[in-house]
């Protein structure tokens, strides 16, 4: 690394402070046409307007959405979130380098930082900034010489994260580039995908329910995986057998067959159930996964789906493993977009 390279991107952040410096993406593609490029961060093209960087923006105050400034620099584009991270996401630097290259670097001052280098698509390799012994994808060694002398240490992720960019692209982002006036772009963030991403094969995620939900997340769909999830919980916290847990999830699998009064009572035997396995625990007669197992199950049994989905899943952090984390992880996001879908208006 040269003297320069540190010393220019450290004055430039240094000159533009706040958000620049603290919480910034910035995302470089090649081979994209612009208004491709906005829609893959879930902008609209026919919306935007001509905006400086740092400028007051009357649209942006109305709700604080979060916005790309786009220009270009050569053969590149160049995109600039200030506070944002859509381009740090794999779901949009998939669209932005289809047919194309994209790199980016994000920043924050909250210890949470990326770097991304795709190809037509598929990732090259990615990696946080503070630790760039730990790369995933599949040339992790795609970029060892241009990272030859940078120090990848927390405190260093913004102007280490625009070093490389440059050394890969040749864009040197400077006060020209940020002085110029950009195409604003206000944000709809893309939807998450719903399986990890290199996961989609998985042989764990071949249930034929799973598939299901993955196909159409639907609302309808919510108190079957809330069900599931309970089954998987329960299995793996070592409860299945237990009479309330057993009851519970026949109640889970047929919602139509109780009554209030009947769920009532099945919370407070589970409510008994978990105090008594709390005992065990403290006593060393049983693990800690048996207590969130069974209250996870009795989570399920909440009236507010959203919420029932998001503690079955909660507890299955703590009580599944392997296979049964990726399904229940996959299933949890087919209730997210279930539950964002089904708000939306019509």
């Amino acid at each position: 690394m040269t003297h320069e390279e540190s010393s220019h991107y450290r004055r430039l952040l240094a000159r533009y402070g706040g958000g620049l410096e603290d919480a910034t993406c910035v995302t470089y593609a090649r081979g994209v046409d612009e208004d491709a490029f906005i829609r893959a961060f879930g902008g609209d093209p026919a919306r935007t307007a001509p905006r400086r960087h740092g400028e007051p923006d009357d649209e942006i105050k109305r709700g604080l959405p979060m916005t790309l400034l786009v220009t270009r620099v050569g053969d590149w584009l160049v995109g600039i979130e200030d506070n944002g991270f859509q381009g740090s996401r794999p779901e949009v630097m998939r669209a932005a380098s289809a047919g194309a290259t994209a790199v980016s670097a994000y920043w924050c001052v909250h210890a949470s930082s990326r770097f991304s280098y795709r190809v037509d698509g598929r990732q090259v390799v990615s990696f946080d900034l503070s630790d760039a012994e730990r790369r995933w994808g599949p040339e992790p060694e795609a970029l060892g010489e241009l990272m030859l002398g940078l120090p990848f240490d927390y405190g260093n992720e913004s102007w280490v994260g625009l070093t490389l960019a440059e050394r890969l692209t040749g864009v040197r982002l400077d006060e020209e580039i940020l002085g110029r006036v950009f195409r604003r772009a206000i944000l709809t963030p893309a939807p998450e995908d719903l399986i990890p991403e290199g996961r989609e094969d998985d042989p764990a995620l071949a249930d034929p329910f799973v598939r299901a939900a993955v196909a159409e997340p639907t609302r309808d769909k919510l108190p079957a995986i809330i069900a599931f999830l309970a089954q998987l919980v329960a299995g793996a916290g070592g409860v299945r057998d237990e009479p309330a847990v057993r009851d519970a999830l026949a109640l889970l699998a047929d919602p139509d067959a109780a009554g209030p009064s009947d769920v009532a009572v099945l919370r407070r035997r589970l409510d008994g159930l978990a105090e008594g396995v709390r005992a065990d625990v403290q006593r060393g007669a049983a693990p800690l996964c048996r207590v969130h197992a069974v209250q996870g199950v009795r989570d399920a049994l909440g009236d507010d789906l959203g919420l029932a989905a998001l503690k079955v899943g909660a507890a299955g952090r703590y009580v599944l493993r392997g296979d049964e984390s990726l399904v229940a992880y996959v299933l949890g996001r087919c209730a997210d977009r279930a539950l964002r879908d089904g708000n939306r208006p019509r």
